[in-house]
């Protein structure tokens, strides 16, 4: 198994321009993947299948079906030999036993601080090492991923980016609100 040391929890900075954090949980350790991330998109994460589609009925009413999957794809890119790609080369490479059983899952979590939202991707395998490229100059690798469940959460937006919506109502919804200035509405 990777050993995996703890080389802190302060805040790293993956990517400057996006302030995003990169954490890798395996065995109960939180390990931050801050060295040898590529730049640009370093991390990408996307639902295998839509969480709803729709579906006409007979006389053209939409009908939604949300799909029970929660799987995405990653691809983690990274500079060849970098401390990241050698701990993703051995978790790779310990992920079965010699029979080919599935010895270890792990996960993932993405903090992007400047947008407030936090990706979990839980029980990660890595599908596929990163071709292999005999190249003098550095270059990026990007490991492939797949992952049991991807769920995001952000902060919930303030009420001047949503004014329509109405906290009073039973479904969470309502009316427009009044466009009346808040000075005119007393009638003076």
């Amino acid at each position: 198994m990777p050993n995996l040391q703890n080389g802190g929890r302060g805040t790293v900075t993956v990517n400057a321009a996006r302030n995003e954090v990169l954490h890798l949980i395996y065995n109960g350790k939180d390990k931050i993947l801050n060295s040898g991330l590529a730049k640009g998109n370093a991390v990408q994460a996307q639902r295998t299948t839509a969480k709803v589609t729709a579906v006409a009925g007979f006389y053209g009413e939409p009908y939604y079906y949300e799909s029970g999957d929660d799987s995405a794809k990653v691809t983690i890119n990274v500079k060849d030999g970098s401390e990241t790609d050698n701990i993703l080369q051995a978790l790779y490479n310990d992920q079965f036993d010699d029979s080919n059983n599935l010895v270890s899952t792990f996960d993932l979590k993405i903090e992007q601080k400047d947008k407030h939202k936090v990706t979990t991707l839980t029980d990660c395998l890595i599908a596929n090492e990163p071709n292999q490229d005999m190249n003098d100059a550095d270059h990026s690798m990007a490991w492939s991923l797949l992952a049991g469940k991807m769920t995001t959460i952000s902060q919930k937006p303030n009420d001047n980016d949503f004014p329509w919506s109405d906290s009073t109502s039973a479904n969470g919804g309502g009316a427009l609100p009044d466009s009346t200035p808040s000075s005119n509405k007393s009638g003076n």
